[in-house]
């Protein structure tokens, strides 16, 4: 089987977990024999609008290119958003292969009402469509009417690498709190929750250490709002981490902490990457990560934006005793496995396959 990738987000060198996932679903593939013939694809985030323009430029001409070849089987878009113009204006209705759209969030749920014709246009006439969660399929069946059950393939975002994220022996500060915070720094994402948490925690006397990967639009603001609570001393920040470095971060926490507010978190695959290293979930109750986590089973689940409530759930975890927290620890493990990449990426190649 022989693909066109087609993808805005890509990793680089300076910018490594810039729509990561694509680069972990396209090594995922290539382990069982999915060759890659064309790939265009925007590495790295534009840092500001001339190079933005200048990036979409090379890949819209790029995706032309390779668009009118004929050595491919199918065409694989990751993420809506602009892809769906650039296709409409190129193929003039007529697509030469069949298409797969793979959704990820945002591209759904933050749509703009002039991307909403060709979004629509590029969903009906693709082949298959690739959701990351349950829960996201069941979005896009209330977005798009017009969509059929069966043409939605829920794959989540690659899977969990067990090569990357397992368990190690680490030994740890029985008399420190050490909670992770592993996200972007930007709106809704949550980490101003994580902030107001650990100084929660502190105030009750309780000994924490918060440490935050990611980097993002509110990285000041985040930095800012550090010294306003006065929590300098309880908080490591250590901007943005390479994912095959994050093993060390998930399995040095007892606790991994997704607090976002955003519906447009279609899986939070970070959540089973900490799950995977044997790290209970405190997670908001909502989206993605609302399907995964099991209250009191593999972790928490709490009211998005709710600092107390999720105060009372870390208050709820450290009144366990050993043996239970270890029975936690092992569930999130068991929880991940079900998300490993070599099952996830096995069964999408076979789905692919009923298009070629």
């Amino acid at each position: 089987m022989k693909v066109f990738l087609i993808s805005n987000m890509y990793p680089s060198d300076r910018d490594p977990l810039f729509g990561v996932f694509v680069k972990n679903f396209k090594s995922g593939l290539e382990m069982y024999g999915v060759k890659f013939q064309f790939i265009s694809v925007i590495k790295g985030k534009p840092v500001n609008i001339y190079q933005k323009i200048k990036k979409y430029f090379i890949y819209s001409m790029s995706i032309l290119s390779n668009y009118y070849k004929s050595d491919y089987d199918l065409i694989y878009i990751h993420y809506l958003s602009i892809n769906s113009l650039i296709l409409f204006i190129f193929s003039f209705n007529n697509y030469k292969r069949p298409i797969v759209v793979n959704v990820h969030g945002s591209d759904v749920m933050e749509e703009s009402f002039f991307m909403s014709f060709f979004n629509k246009h590029l969903l009906f006439k693709s082949s298959l469509i690739i959701a990351p969660s349950n829960y996201f399929k069941q979005e896009m069946l209330l977005k798009y009417k017009f969509l059929d059950d069966k043409k939605i393939y829920v794959s989540p975002s690659g899977g969990v690498d067990p090569s990357i994220f397992h368990i190690k022996e680490i030994v740890r500060d029985k008399k420190i709190l050490t909670l992770g915070y592993v996200s972007r720094i930007d709106k809704g994402k949550g980490w101003d929750i994580f902030l107001e948490l650990v100084r929660k925690i502190n105030k009750k006397g309780i000994l924490v250490n918060g440490i935050v990967v990611g980097d993002g639009s509110q990285k000041e603001d985040l930095l800012q709002k550090i010294n306003d609570l006065g929590i300098n001393n309880f908080i490591e920040y250590k901007g943005l981490v390479k994912q095959n470095k994050l093993i060390d971060l998930f399995n040095q926490i007892d606790l991994f902490i997704f607090p976002t507010i955003r519906s447009a978190e279609s899986l939070g695959l970070v959540g089973l990457e900490a799950m995977a290293c044997g790290t209970p979930v405190l997670g908001s109750d909502i989206a993605g990560p609302g399907e995964y986590i099991i209250d009191g089973f593999n972790g928490f689940k709490f009211e998005p934006g709710n600092v107390s409530a999720l105060f009372e759930k870390v208050e709820k975890y450290l009144s366990l005793n050993s043996n239970v927290k270890l029975k936690m620890s092992e569930n999130a493990y068991c929880t991940s496995i079900n998300y490993q990449k070599e099952k996830v990426m096995s069964g999408l190649k076979n789905e692919l396959l009923k298009l070629c």
